[in-house]
């Protein structure tokens, strides 16, 4: 994810609407902050961060100021618990995602063997191609 974001782009992509403030009020502490960025980082990239630290501190900042909590949160936020756990479902039921089933993966497995890998040269190409279809 880039580290530098210009206000015009934090707005379009990091602002809450009001149905998302609700969902995330719902939350507690320290899981506000880290279940709202989760949430947009999701909408934005179609996937989970990997890491913590993939999400800039620009970006924390700035959701942290319309949830009105401390951006340090995010670093008491349980990147392996079974909280995270939860968030990631939940957000995936939002948007109408759920994990591969054996007949899915199979089908996928045979779209990349048939699409993709005569085309990629290397994995960031095959991820960008992944995310793509």
């Amino acid at each position: 994810m880039k580290r530098k974001w210009e206000n015009h782009e934090l707005v379009k992509h990091w602002s809450i609407d009001k149905e998302e403030h609700q969902r995330i009020r719902q939350k507690r502490g320290v899981n506000r902050l880290g279940f709202a960025l989760l949430l947009k980082f999701f909408q934005l990239k179609g996937r989970f961060p990997e890491k913590k630290n993939e999400i800039p501190r620009v970006v924390r900042a700035f959701v942290a100021q319309q949830l009105s909590v401390d951006e340090g949160d995010y670093e008491q936020y349980n990147w392996e618990g079974r909280g995270i756990k939860r968030h990631r479902v939940e957000i995936r039921k939002l948007h109408g995602f759920h994990r591969m089933r054996k007949n899915e993966f199979d089908s996928l497995r045979q779209w990349l063997i048939d699409e993709v890998v005569p085309q990629a040269v290397n994995e960031r190409r095959l991820k960008a191609l992944l995310y793509e279809e």
